[in-house]
């Protein structure tokens, strides 16, 4: 995100080809993080109008989304229990007084996402939205992680081997301790054959009239455009 010093700092920005300086006076301290000065600059070329010249998808690749969907509904939920929530950021080493910091990296933390993902291989994981899987998390390391291990990611970000271990520690504490019992989609369809099998129908059903729209879409395309080009 470009940083901007106003002139009550004196500063001011120059910018020469892909390079921006910041200029600001000595005497002023200022703490820069380097991924955030990082600015990719790309030529635009005609060619690249090419991806919006195309008809738009309703479905595309909106299965996922639509997997992801049906699987958080499904997905075990843990209630609001503000003592149970004060006593998990302790075990993350955190003071739940104060604002929380990301678990990953100890920078700011913006949110609440999960350590293991709600879905996998299209179908729900049996991870759910619980204590234990819930951590702070910065919007960086949020955007980073994916589908990695969260071991491995914390490895990657954590290359002091003390600071890894005491993260390690705290997380598979917190983990072990606040995790529910893990019913997987097989254990749950065991569990509620009738209704899983109904919502596999809905879900289904939900794609199929996405498609359905997507056909109707062309024929509505052809068909104005058959009219402005005989007008």
């Amino acid at each position: 995100m470009p940083l901007y010093f106003g002139p009550s700092l004196g500063g001011r920005v120059r910018k020469s080809g892909i390079f921006t300086e910041l200029l600001v006076p000595s005497g002023i301290s200022i703490a820069l993080i380097l991924e955030s000065l990082t600015w990719e600059v790309q030529s635009l070329k005609p060619d690249s109008i090419r991806q919006h010249l195309r008809p738009y998808s309703i479905v595309g690749k909106r299965q996922t989304t639509i997997n992801h969907a049906f699987a958080s509904a499904i997905a075990v939920v843990d209630e609001f229990d503000l003592a149970a929530i004060n006593r998990s950021v302790r075990e993350l080493g955190q003071n739940p007084d104060s604002d929380l910091s990301c678990v990953y990296c100890g920078k700011e933390a913006q949110t609440w996402d999960h350590v293991f993902a709600l879905v996998e291989h299209g179908q729900y994981s049996g991870f759910g939205h619980t204590l234990g899987n819930l951590v702070p998390w910065c919007k960086q390391c949020n955007s980073q992680k994916g589908n990695q291990n969260w071991e491995h990611f914390l490895r990657n970000k954590q290359q002091d081997e003390t600071s890894f271990r005491d993260r390690a520690q705290k997380l598979t504490t917190y983990i072990t301790r606040e995790m529910p019992p893990r019913l997987t989609n097989e254990d749950i369809r065991k569990l509620c054959p009738a209704e899983m099998e109904e919502m596999e129908r809905a879900k289904n059903e939900v794609i199929d009239q996405m498609e359905k729209a997507d056909t109707i879409a062309a024929l509505i395309r052809k068909k104005t455009k058959n009219h402005l080009t005989r007008t």
